[in-house]
C-alpha cells in the first residue's frame, strides 16, 4: 500500500487505428504509360488500383493500414534509510498490417502485404544513495526479452509475371533478443565545487533469429501451384534464406568519467568521456548475396564533450563542444551481386570500419514569465567516414 515510503505509479495504454485505400501515386515518366490523364505528383489519381489479395494470401482483401497496441508500465519508489530503491516494469505489444498496390496503378503489377508484430517485456531494478553524500551511488540491473515478427507477401500479377497467371510469395523474418545489464555509478564531492563521476555498464544480448520463404505459381483466377524453391529469379524470395537459422551473443563493457565544475554559484564547466555499444544482429531484406553475410557485428563508439552552461535569473545560456569516434559502425547500404548481373540489388547492413562526429552546440533559453519563453539553439556538426573498405 502506499504510504509516505513508497510511491507506486501505474499506467496502461491503447491504441487501434485503421485508414482504408491505397497509399502513393505513380508519376514522371512511367505514369505516362499507365496514368496518361495524370503521371504528375499532386496527390490525385486517375485510375483505382488493380484487385488486391486474388489468391487469399493477405490478410486484408482491400488496401489498408491497421495498426495499434498496448503498452503498460509501472514504477515502485520505496525510501529505505537515506536512499531509494525504484522497481519499474514495462510490457509492450503492437502490431501493424499494411496492405498496398505498390505500382499504385491499375495494371496487376506488383501488390504487397506487411504484418509486422512485436512484444517486448521489461524490468529494471535501481538503487540511489542520497544525492548529497560526500560519495554518492547508483547501482542496478536491467532485463528486457522482445520478439519481432515480419512476415512479407507478395502477388506479381499478370503484368509482371506473364499472361494469365501471377507469382505468391511469402517472407518470413523473426527476431527474439534477450538482454541483461548492471550498472553502477560512484559521485565524488572532492570539495564544495568539484565533482568526479565514474559509471560502468556492462551488457549481454543474445539474438536468435530465423527466416523461411514459400513461392507458389499463381493460376487465376484463383488456383495456387507450388514452384520449385529457386522460382523465377527476381519475384521469389531468395530460396537461400528459406531454413536459415542462426544465433549471436554481444557481451560490452562501457565505462565512463567526467569531472564536474562550479566556477560561480550560476556557472558550471564539465568534461566527460564515455563508450557505447550498439549489439550486432541480422539483416531483414529478403534477398541474399553470397559475398555477404546476413549478420553484422558489434558497433562501438567512445566520445569526449567540454561544455559550460550559465544560468541567471530567468535565462540560461550553454554551449558544448563534442567528438564521437566510431567503430565497425552499422550501415545500410545496397549491393549488386557481382558484375555478371548489376540489375540485381541486394540490401545489406554492414560494418563500415570506423567515422568520425565532431561538432559544436549553442544553446539559449529566456523565461521573462511564467506563461512566456523563448528559447534559441545554434549547432555545427562535422561528421566523415575515416576508414570504409569495400
Amino acid at each position: 500500500e502506499p504510504s509516505d515510503k513508497v510511491s507506486v505509479f501505474a499506467k496502461i495504454e491503447y491504441s487501434d487505428a485503421t485508414m482504408d485505400g491505397h497509399v502513393g501515386e505513380i508519376f514522371a515518366l512511367q505514369a505516362q504509360q499507365v496514368e496518361p490523364d495524370d503521371g504528375v505528383l499532386n496527390w490525385r489519381r486517375s485510375s483505382e488500383g488493380s484487385g488486391i489479395n486474388p489468391f487469399g494470401v493477405f490478410g486484408q482483401d482491400e488496401p489498408a493500414i491497421a495498426y495499434g497496441g498496448t503498452e503498460a508500465s509501472i514504477n515502485i519508489d520505496v525510501a529505505v534509510g537515506s536512499g531509494s530503491l525504484a522497481i519499474i516494469g514495462g510490457w509492450t505489444d503492437f502490431s501493424h498490417d499494411r496492405t498496398n498496390d505498390v505500382d499504385t496503378s491499375w495494371r496487376p503489377v506488383y501488390d504487397w502485404e506487411v504484418l509486422e508484430e512485436y512484444s517486448k517485456s521489461a524490468l529494471e531494478l535501481r538503487w540511489a544513495s542520497a544525492a548529497d553524500l560526500k560519495l554518492a551511488s547508483i547501482f542496478g540491473v536491467y532485463y528486457h526479452r522482445t520478439d519481432l515478427v515480419n512476415d512479407s507477401q507478395a502477388v506479381f500479377g499478370p503484368a509482371s509475371a506473364g499472361p494469365g497467371r501471377s507469382v505468391a510469395s511469402t517472407n518470413l523474418y523473426d527476431l527474439d533478443s534477450e538482454l541483461i545489464s548492471a550498472f553502477a555509478q560512484l559521485t565524488w564531492r572532492i570539495d564544495k565545487s568539484v565533482r568526479l563521476v565514474g559509471g560502468v555498464r556492462y551488457a549481454r544480448e543474445h539474438k536468435e533469429v530465423a527466416r523461411d520463404s514459400t513461392c507458389w505459381l499463381g493460376i487465376l483466377p484463383d488456383t495456387l501451384v507450388p514452384m520449385p524453391p529457386d522460382g523465377p529469379v527476381g519475384l521469389c524470395p531468395d530460396p537461400r534464406l528459406n531454413g536459415y537459422t542462426d544465433d549471436r551473443t554481444s557481451k560490452n563493457l562501457m565505462p565512463e568519467l567526467a569531472v564536474e565544475w562550479d566556477l560561480a554559484p550560476n556557472t558550471l564547466f564539465y568534461a566527460k568521456a564515455t563508450t557505447s555499444a550498439k549489439a550486432g544482429g541480422y539483416a531483414s531484406a529478403i534477398s541474399f548475396n553470397p559475398n555477404y553475410s546476413p549478420e553484422y557485428g558489434d558497433e562501438s563508439a567512445i566520445g569526449y564533450e567540454i561544455g559550460l552552461r550559465y544560468s541567471f535569473a530567468s535565462s540560461i545560456l550553454s554551449a558544448t563542444a563534442f567528438l564521437t569516434d566510431f567503430e565497425d559502425l552499422q550501415v545500410n547500404t545496397f549491393v549488386t551481386p557481382d558484375a555478371e548481373d548489376p540489375g540485381s540489388i541486394t540490401q545489406i547492413i554492414s560494418n563500415a570500419a570506423s567515422a568520425r562526429s565532431q561538432g559544436l552546440e549553442l544553446q539559449g533559453r529566456w523565461v521573462p514569465r511564467r506563461s512566456l519563453s523563448f528559447g534559441a539553439s545554434l549547432a555545427w556538426l562535422y561528421a566523415t567516414y575515416r576508414s570504409y573498405p569495400d
